[in-house]
């Protein structure tokens, strides 16, 4: 089996997921795969029974994609999982190299990958603030300490998500991801970007934050532990 699984969420893109799940395939890390469907009406389900047998298919109703990446992640059955949407993917050794950092460093929850977006593959917007700052690294983590990440382009310690409850879907558009953020820290847990571990994505997506606040230096020491949950932000 398997140390890592790709979830994918998808919503009336059935081509979209095809081309996802090819690639996936092509992998040699050899992923195992969660497609978490919120469809309203297309094939995807059709599709993906037909032609990838091998990847677990969950239907949910029409939700937000917080609630469908909670699922999948609780789905998982290994101990680390990366995410993706129909309209990214993973760099060849990138799932290995996360799998790798993830053993290494055990207080390591999110690992946010390096995004090139586009069809030039040009560095995402997220991507360039995470890379812009040059303190934040702590000793016991693998790269700058994060305060936000691309969602679509992040390997997660299932152990860590799901013990601070996964993403909030009640945040704001741009919350869950932020939340999460929070909720780890304050469990004890570190979240960094590195840059050797690459994503591909079709979209770019621009960070609701100045680059300094996507990647800064800890101030405090928690301590691992119950999280108490903010109120939305």
């Amino acid at each position: 089996m398997p140390d890592i699984t790709v979830v994918v969420t998808a919503r009336d893109r059935c081509e979209w997921l095809r081309r996802c799940l090819s690639a996936l395939a092509e992998l040699s890390a050899k992923p195992a795969v969660v497609v978490v469907d919120h469809s309203a009406h297309d094939a995807t389900a059709r599709m993906v029974s037909r032609d990838f047998p091998q990847v677990r298919l969950l239907r949910r109703q029409p939700t937000n994609v917080a609630e469908a990446r909670n699922a999948g992640v609780a789905a998982s059955a290994t101990p680390f999982v990366a995410l993706a949407e129909v309209d990214s993917g993973w760099a060849p050794g990138s799932l290995e190299k996360g799998v790798e950092l993830m053993g290494k460093y055990d207080r390591l929850a999110v690992v946010a990958a390096r995004t090139l977006s586009g069809k030039e593959r040009k560095p995402d917007p997220i991507t360039k603030s995470m890379a812009s700052a040059s303190e934040g690294k702590e000793t016991d983590l693998p790269g700058p300490s994060i305060q936000l990440f691309r969602a679509s382009s992040a390997i997660l310690r299932r152990e860590a998500f799901l013990e601070v409850g996964g993403f909030d879907p009640a945040a704001s558009p741009t919350g869950p991801t932020r939340r999460l953020v929070m909720d780890l820290e304050r469990a004890g847990w570190g979240l960094a970007y590195c840059p050797e571990v690459v994503a591909f994505a079709e979209r770019p997506q621009h960070p609701a934050h100045k680059p300094q606040q996507v990647v800064v230096r800890r101030k405090y020491e928690v301590k691992r532990g119950a999280v108490e949950k903010p109120r939305s932000l």
